[in-house]
């Protein structure tokens, strides 16, 4: 291919991507979202869980949340303290049925825990055992990108705004996150 077209048909597929993310994360219900928020804010500590390429996702997020409140988890760690009442597991699926997090799901609620649920279908079962479920229209065949990668990207773009606005609610700067970050990296 001639470098032209090449960038032609990357500035239409950047389009297309970025087209489908506001799509999606533009059709989430802003409400369950400040309820996350809420809980978020209310929460004793904050789990999350996701596997494969969803996972590599709720990592980022739970660093980033790690950076403006204390006691943020990723299940699956050598560290990872037990779930108890009080505490918020945030359970990521695009089809909702990934056996694992939802295992880990019934665990969280099984010891009192919240369960909030990002994912593509509501009546899944990972949808179906949270307490607050929040839809990601990002199901198959709704975007112009490979597999789940619409869910994965639109996931990113929706908790990082929450973990924004609860950075704000507390009043935290760049520069304080900045003194929040590894220095062992």
């Amino acid at each position: 291919m001639k470098p032209v077209v090449l960038q032609r048909d990357l500035s239409y597929v950047l389009a297309a991507m970025t087209a489908d993310v506001a799509d999606s994360t533009g059709s989430v219900d802003v409400g369950a979202l400040a309820t996350l928020l809420g809980r978020l804010r209310n929460a004793r500590r904050v789990f999350l869980v996701a596997q494969g390429r969803t996972g590599a996702i709720a990592r980022a997020v739970a660093t980033r949340l790690a950076h403006i409140r204390p006691e943020v988890h990723l299940v699956g760690g050598a560290t990872v303290p037990p779930i108890r009442r009080g505490d918020l597991l945030i359970a990521c699926s695009g089809s909702g049925e990934t056996p694992v997090t939802c295992l880990h799901a019934r665990t969280a609620k099984g010891h009192g825990a919240t369960v909030a649920a990002m994912t593509a279908e509501r009546s899944s079962t990972l949808g179906r055992l949270a307490d607050l479920t929040i839809v990601i229209a990002a199901g198959q065949g709704r975007a112009r990108q490979l597999g789940g990668s619409l869910f994965e990207q639109s996931l990113l773009v929706l908790l990082d705004a929450v973990a924004l606005a609860l950075a704000r609610e507390r009043g935290l700067t760049d520069a304080a996150l900045r003194r929040r970050h590894a220095n062992l990296e």
